[in-house]
């Protein structure tokens, strides 16, 4: 009897203390219920780490300089690029590449360069324009503000960086080698001297 008398106070301690740690800011379960009930269906969860880069007013992406430079010099005055100037632009990535094997407009490219171009003009949609925005005349790349990408909105620089890699990808291998260098060639033999011939007195 007095075995059982002294196990209750002890069993009772053990469940107080239970209670106590699951009521406590500092457990783990309370942690991840609060966690649940501060998400919403409407906001997508997302990683630590996009998280950091979206807290990080300081990150900044950079658009190539070389890209950069051949949109504003492919670009008309409304800052946009037509097909006929998306041609301009991408034979200015490929170093001179299309026109070297007798492309002069957008018609004469290789499929997967036009495929890239319509991915990108179709983008259009997502800017606010309507569904046939990229058909026929109408496609085109809005690349505004070029001249201080600084001033960029997040989407419109993240667009110019999609135009600048999809543009690359597409080209490949079809790339001349950049303005001053020239091409790996073998080197060329040389034949070994020969003696002059003798003549007999």
């Amino acid at each position: 009897i007095n075995s059982k008398m002294v196990s209750r106070p002890i069993i009772f301690s053990l469940m107080a203390g239970v209670a106590a740690a699951a009521s406590s800011p500092s457990s783990p379960q309370r942690h991840l219920r609060s966690a649940s009930a501060s998400s919403s269906p409407d906001i997508p969860d997302i990683s630590e780490k996009r998280r950091s880069l979206q807290d990080d007013e300081d990150i900044t992406v950079e658009i190539p300089p070389s890209c950069l430079n051949l949109l504003k010099a492919s670009a008309d005055k409304n800052g946009n690029i037509p097909k006929d100037n998306y041609f301009v632009f991408t034979d200015g990535m490929s170093n001179g590449y299309l026109s070297a094997n007798g492309m002069t407009e957008y018609g004469d490219m290789p499929t997967e360069n036009k495929f890239a171009f319509v991915t990108l003009s179709c983008q259009c949609v997502a800017f606010g324009g309507r569904s046939n925005c990229c058909q026929g005349n109408r496609a085109k790349l809005a690349v505004p503000g070029l001249d201080d990408p600084t001033t960029m909105p997040d989407q419109v620089r993240d667009y110019v960086m999609d135009i600048c890699s999809t543009t690359s990808d597409a080209i490949g291998d079809n790339k001349m080698p950049p303005s001053g260098e020239l091409p790996i060639t073998n080197s060329p033999t040389t034949a070994s001297p020969t003696s002059s011939p003798t003549t007999s007195p």
